[in-house]
């Protein structure tokens, strides 16, 4: 199963801060978690404008600050996982810095 997940954060929350509780807790428990195949955090920096080159960059305005890619191998190791004890405190943290009201979870698939 692949996800794909889009959010903020609140406008109290240091970016600097996040980005290095992500690299230094949050994925790494998370790529210990039993069922994950991959998990990338990414930040957004800009919207190419245009369907074809010379694309324009605009650096303002994204909907979107913080991407991630995630792969499970089913839906139910996704949720065992977001409820372990280990992904508790994780997760509860992670919910310090985010704006809930902004999180979009898509499940995709391959074309």
């Amino acid at each position: 199963m692949k996800l794909v997940a889009m959010y903020n954060l609140k406008k109290s929350t240091n970016f600097d801060e996040f980005k290095k509780w992500s690299k230094e807790v949050d994925q790494k428990m998370v790529s210990k978690q039993p069922g994950y195949r991959r998990f990338d955090v990414l930040e957004a920096r800009a919207i190419l404008d245009g369907s074809k080159p010379p694309y324009k960059q605009a650096e303002t305005n994204l909907p979107f600050k913080v991407i991630e890619f995630i792969e499970v191998e089913s839906q139910q190791a996704l949720e065992k996982s977001q409820t372990s004890p280990a992904m508790s405190s994780v997760m509860k943290k992670w919910l310090d810095f985010v704006d809930e009201s902004s999180v979009i979870i898509l499940k995709v698939e391959e074309i």
